[in-house]
C-alpha cells in the first residue's frame, strides 16, 4: 500500500511541475552590424567548449560568458541569462552560441556544418554564414 502511495505521489509531482526543458520557440532574432562585429570577435579568439555567447531578443546587445576556471560544468540556462538581462537594462538574452556553435532551435535553415563558426572565418564568412542562418537581413 505505502508502495503504491508513493509511486503516485512520484508520479502527481512529476507532471504538476513544469518542464524543466521547455520546448523551443521560433523566435526571430536579427543581428545588429555591432552585434555581428562582436559576435566575430568572440568566434576569432581562443574559446574554451564551455564558453557562451548570449544575445537578447532584439539582437542588439551581447553578453559573453566564459569559464574562468579549467574545469566549468554546465548549469541551467538562467544561470547564463540573468547576468545578461542585468546588464542589458532587464532585456530577454538567449544563449546564442556555445562555444564556436550556434545553439538556436528551430530555425529551419540550420544544418550540422552551417551552425560551426571556425576560428578563421574571416568576417566577411562569418557574416555570410549568419545571413544564410537567417540572423541577418
Amino acid at each position: 500500500m505505502i508502495r503504491y502511495l508513493k509511486i503516485y505521489i512520484f508520479i502527481i509531482f512529476y507532471f504538476s511541475r513544469g518542464s524543466v526543458y521547455a520546448t523551443a520557440q521560433h523566435i526571430e532574432i536579427k543581428l545588429q552590424e555591432n552585434t555581428i562585429k562582436i559576435f566575430f570577435n568572440y568566434t576569432s579568439s581562443d574559446r574554451k567548449k564551455s564558453d557562451r555567447f548570449l544575445v537578447t531578443e532584439d539582437g542588439s546587445n551581447v553578453y559573453i560568458f566564459s569559464c574562468p576556471q579549467t574545469l566549468c560544468f554546465p548549469m541551467g540556462s538562467a544561470y547564463y541569462t540573468n547576468p545578461c538581462s542585468k546588464i542589458n537594462n532587464g532585456k530577454k538574452c538567449l544563449i546564442f552560441a556555445v562555444g564556436r556553435k550556434v545553439r538556436l532551435n528551430n530555425y529551419p535553415n540550420m544544418s550540422q556544418y552551417e551552425t560551426i563558426f571556425n576560428q578563421k572565418d574571416s568576417l566577411s564568412t562569418v557574416r555570410k554564414k549568419l545571413k544564410k542562418l537567417g540572423f541577418v537581413d
